[in-house]
């Protein structure tokens, strides 16, 4: 099977299924996107795959912006540095 071919395969996703259990799919070359589809993470259809993806890779960049920080940017004062042996009360 050739690229195109294989590639094609993706859109039976019932022959696709009956493939994987059938024969495996370690020589697929599209295993991880057959896999993604199988688990419902990537829709059936070619074109709404692009777009799900776009949007699960923006979510991702946004979760990384937000809880992503570089310690040596985060600078308090003394008083309220979180010292675990710190034997102050405030």
């Amino acid at each position: 099977m050739n690229f195109s071919e294989e590639y094609m395969s993706l859109e039976n996703v019932k022959a696709l299924k009956q493939n994987a259990l059938k024969c495996g799919l370690r020589s697929y070359r599209f295993r991880s996107i057959a896999w993604s589809i199988f688990l419902e993470s990537l829709p059936e259809k070619s074109p709404d795959r692009i777009e799900k993806i776009r949007s699960m890779r923006l979510k991702y960049q946004d979760l990384q912006n937000k809880y992503r920080h570089d310690p040596r940017e985060f600078q308090t004062d003394e008083k309220t540095n979180d010292n675990p042996l710190s034997q102050d009360e405030t």
